[in-house]
């Protein structure tokens, strides 16, 4: 596994902490962990909330948002280390539905 860090992301299962790896070809702009060292997908600007027609909240990148599914495959996970696309939020700025990354 090249440059990825190892970090925890199957949550815990018997109250164990699992350890994983990043998932191979995650729905993010650039590869996980290319971009600056201690901001992660839920410090993005492009990090957004999207609300399915169940009503059901997803995370995903506003900027892949062509590439959503209606499954986990697309889904983005807050803690992953940020990609090279990482933009800071601006000032009062956040998470939408609009796929914009913008409040």
């Amino acid at each position: 596994m090249d440059d990825q860090k190892r970090f925890w992301v199957n949550g815990e299962v018997g109250g164990r902490r699992i350890p994983g790896y990043v998932p191979k070809n995650p729905c993010t702009a650039a590869p996980i962990g290319s971009g600056p060292e201690d901001e992660t997908c839920g410090s993005c600007r492009h990090y957004t909330r999207a609300e399915l027609r169940s009503g059901r909240i997803v995370l995903k990148c506003g900027l892949m948002r062509s590439f959503w599914t209606h499954g986990a495959g697309s889904d983005v996970k807050a803690r992953w280390p940020a990609c090279r696309a990482w933009e800071a939020k601006e000032d009062g700025e956040c998470d939408s539905g609009d796929g914009s990354g913008g409040g």
